[in-house]
């Protein structure tokens, strides 16, 4: 972890699971086996015959608070493709 200041970074491109799912799918749905573990960067399209799939890819992964005295976390996404909902 790499500290300036009051803000501490943290890269958190490792331990991320993603599953693909029929476009249109809700978050509950999302609650199912199947699961694979990946590291970000991950793309899951360009490994797909059909590279204008329309499907939902979703990525998950459990963040713990680190000890601090910062009142607030800032999570921040560099290089999201496209749409992207992000659920905290």
């Amino acid at each position: 972890m790499k500290s300036s200041g009051r803000f501490h970074n943290r890269l958190i491109n490792d331990g991320w699971s993603f599953l693909l799912l029929p476009y249109g799918s809700k978050p509950e749905e999302a609650m199912t086996d199947g699961w694979k573990q990946v590291d970000l960067p991950h793309d899951w399209l360009i490994s797909r015959e059909d590279l204008y799939e329309s499907a939902e890819a979703w990525y998950r992964r459990t963040l713990t608070s680190e000890e601090t005295d910062a009142p607030v976390c800032l999570v921040r996404f560099d290089g999201v493709y496209m749409d992207c909902d992000i659920l905290l």
